[in-house]
């Protein structure tokens, strides 16, 4: 496992990391395992997710700049929590969490992007 920083990409640059064919990739705790992949979708690329139960949602470009942005305002050390990214009532959860099941699965795609690179 690489030890890298996780800093906020570019939707546009995530999207040039992948097809329309499946990616599989290890979540942020590495845990377990979900899909992702390049669509189009109302006609502009997006990625779909699915997770380990086979359920399945998008997101498109406003979605992940919300992400990055939170990202961006977290500690480094803390950027590749799940609980940083979703909805909860401590004060280290996201009340304002755009999807509580997939907006956790992109840190990991950013991981994955910065770990190829």
């Amino acid at each position: 496992m690489n030890n890298i920083i996780i800093e906020p990409i570019s939707f546009e640059v995530a999207l040039k990391y992948f097809t329309n064919q499946w990616t599989e990739l290890p979540t942020p705790g590495r845990e377990s395992n979900f899909l992702v992949r390049k669509v189009q979708r109302d006609d502009s690329n997006v990625l779909q997710f699915q997770n380990s139960k086979g359920r399945q949602s998008f997101v498109d470009e406003s979605h992940w700049k919300a992400v990055m942005g939170r990202m961006e305002d977290l500690p480094a050390d803390e950027r590749m929590m799940t609980s940083r990214y979703s909805m909860g009532k401590r004060d280290t959860h996201w009340k304002e969490c755009p999807n509580r099941v997939f907006t956790p699965y992109v840190p990991a795609v950013v991981r994955h992007i910065l770990e190829i690179e």
